[in-house]
């Protein structure tokens, strides 16, 4: 009796115990990037997300972090921190170092999920008019500070764009007034001829104020970015985004939106949203992300699975069109990713009927033959993604060229895409022959009696060519009398068991370390191409960075292969920029010492640590 008496005790300590157990892991880490003083960003977002965890009956852990977005980054790939609030321009380089991280919800200032910056001259006093941007030339500038997204990054990247670069000239003067409204002070009192300012700084200005300034551009920054962590479940997500973005209807959150940064609610967010900042900023736009379904009828499924490997053949060569295209990326199902689903049914012994839907939504049906699976439906996917979800980008000036800013680098071609613009309600293609160059930033157009600053250009892709002639049923069809033996199944089964373990640990590993050893000749190859004064090189480091994290995401490298890479590209981008002031301390005898270094093809690890310690010394 006493020993039944002592197991119910110890049954309801434990009973007791797990309420406080399920509290401890059920509290919802939140990391903060502060951005405005402590005082004002501690008023408004720690009620905030108090009150988020009151809707979630969550207890909530919150940690600020005061600048470096590497480290909240980490913390929320490695899962100790759930969820992370990020400034524009450090989301972008913690997403670039930790792919892993989802976007979900930004939030409202004002009624609006994004704010707007300017470009802005005075009204007179030019001895030449200057109504666009080009006429800046040889005027003084200034732009706010050189860690602002609306005073400095985004419009140093618009002009940069349209080819006015600072570093060849353009202005006579650049400098960094450290405030907005000391930029529109100076502006207004003759100190600089040109701005880039937020907008809500200019209109804070006395009217009378206003009317003396010009607007020759704005640009839209979108608002801050709340990430998840690769570790929330995606149950949770989907309760963190529905409380989130229905907070400020509840009574008692009422005070929580009252607060010192405007904040009046919380609202859904992708990161294509930050897709304007990664261009002008040098960086590889993010890439929608989709998850591939097939569905198989149960008689469509029964006749291709006779026709041997042909169903995870169709599937991989759908997977890889798609990632061709240059502006998807195929993910499993689940997260925040737009559904892209095949539905195929049998119509006969030889015909199929193929149905692609793009959430939910039906684009094309077609009948094919099993041959044309694999030959003509990947295109055919492709195309259909292309053509009904066209890229909208808007047409920009510059002097007497006309320019989108899109090109070879995110996948354009004159062969696979068409441009066109809407026109008193009716859309006009574009020729090809009035496309005049396409680079890999830019298409460049000839001038057009129709063509308006900022109207919206539309790129789509063109159709497949023509149906392959489906080739004879039968050779699909793998042997089956041998099939029917089973003493030559069970050879055969063992035959490639014996073969694979013996080959695919050693075959796996070198193919590991031949794209280490690929990739890091790229890298190496970075610093050949900066000491020939190669061209595009920050963007060609951005791309880089992506592709290595694209190899780790994939298993392509290790863990420790990955570190070597981002280390060698950080010592690289410190390098790169300080190679102008480095060029002019450059002696003859080291010049020579380094172009003989460049004679081979391609750097090896010997030859970059030489010209690493050289250059390094000399700096």
């Amino acid at each position: 009796m006493l020993k039944l008496f002592r197991l119910s005790l110890l049954f309801g300590c434990l009973l007791l115990c797990l309420p406080a157990l399920g509290n401890a892991s059920d509290t919802l880490h939140v990391g903060l990037i502060r951005y405005k003083s402590p005082t004002d960003f501690r008023s408004t977002f720690f009620p905030l997300f108090e009150q988020l965890g009151d809707a979630l009956n969550r207890p909530v852990n919150i940690q600020v972090f005061e600048s470096d977005s590497a480290d909240l980054g980490y913390a929320l790939h490695s899962g100790e921190m759930d969820l992370g609030l990020f400034t524009q321009f450090p989301y972008l380089k913690a997403s670039e170092l930790f792919p892993s991280l989802t976007v979900f919800a930004t939030h409202k200032v004002g009624g609006a999920a994004s704010f707007e910056g300017a470009i802005v001259v005075r009204k007179s006093g030019w001895t030449e008019e200057v109504d666009q941007l080009a006429d800046l030339r040889g005027k003084s500038f200034a732009f706010v500070k050189p860690t602002s997204t609306s005073g400095y990054k985004l419009p140093n990247g618009i002009l940069q764009e349209l080819g006015l670069n600072q570093a060849e000239g353009f202005f006579s003067q650049i400098s960094f007034s450290g405030s907005h409204s000391a930029s529109l002070e100076g502006l207004l009192d003759g100190t600089y001829d040109g701005v880039a300012v937020d907008m809500r700084s200019f209109k804070s200005l006395p009217k009378a104020n206003q009317e003396k300034l010009v607007i020759l551009r704005t640009y839209s920054v979108p608002n801050h970015a709340y990430v998840f962590g690769p570790n929330v479940p995606q149950s949770e997500r989907n309760q963190i985004l529905e409380a989130m973005t229905h907070l400020h209807l509840q009574s008692g959150a009422k005070a929580a939106f009252d607060n010192p940064l405007g904040i009046s609610r919380w609202v859904s967010q992708e990161d294509e949203a930050y897709n304007s900042l990664r261009r002008y900023l040098n960086m590889v736009r993010s890439r929608a992300k989709l998850s591939l379904q097939f569905h198989l009828r149960s008689s469509a499924q029964k006749s291709l699975e006779a026709k041997g490997d042909l169903i995870e053949e169709m599937h991989d060569q759908v997977d890889e069109a798609i990632e061709h295209t240059g502006r998807f990326e195929v993910v499993e199902k689940g997260g925040f990713a737009h559904q892209l689903e095949l539905f195929i049914s049998s119509i006969d012994e030889s015909e199929y009927s193929v149905q692609i839907k793009w959430n939910g939504s039906q684009f094309e049906t077609y009948t094919l033959t099993a041959r044309q699976l694999i030959s003509d439906l990947p295109s055919l996917v492709k195309v259909a993604l292309l053509e009904n979800l066209p890229i909208k980008a808007p047409l920009l000036k510059a002097g007497d060229r006309w320019q989108i800013t899109y090109g070879s680098a995110d996948g354009l071609n004159l062969k696979d895409f068409a441009f066109s613009y809407v026109r008193n309600g009716r859309e006009i293609s574009i020729p090809k022959t009035d496309v005049l160059n396409l680079t890999e930033s830019n298409t460049i157009f000839q001038s057009v009696a129709d063509f308006e600053e900022d109207m919206v250009i539309f790129i789509r892709g063109v159709h497949a060519d023509p149906f392959q002639q489906p080739t004879s049923e039968e050779e699909l069809i793998l042997e089956e009398g041998f099939w029917d033996n089973p003493d030559h199944v069970w050879g055969v089964i063992g035959l490639i068991v014996a073969i694979l373990s013996v080959g695919f640990g050693a075959w796996f590993t070198r193919r590991k370390q031949k794209r280490f050893r690929n990739l890091l000749y790229s890298c190496n190859d970075l610093l050949k191409d900066m000491l020939e004064e190669q061209h595009n090189l920050e963007l060609r480091l951005e791309d880089l960075k992506h592709v290595i994290s694209r190899s780790l995401e994939k298993g392509h490298i290790s863990e420790n292969q990955f570190l070597i890479l981002q280390r060698r590209l950080n010592d690289i981008e410190g390098l790169l920029q300080g190679w102008r002031n480095l060029q002019e301390v450059l002696n003859p005898e080291l010049e020579a010492q380094i172009r003989n270094m460049l004679k081979v093809e391609t750097i090896t690890e010997r030859e970059f640590n030489q010209l690493d310690t050289l250059l390094k010394r000399k700096s």
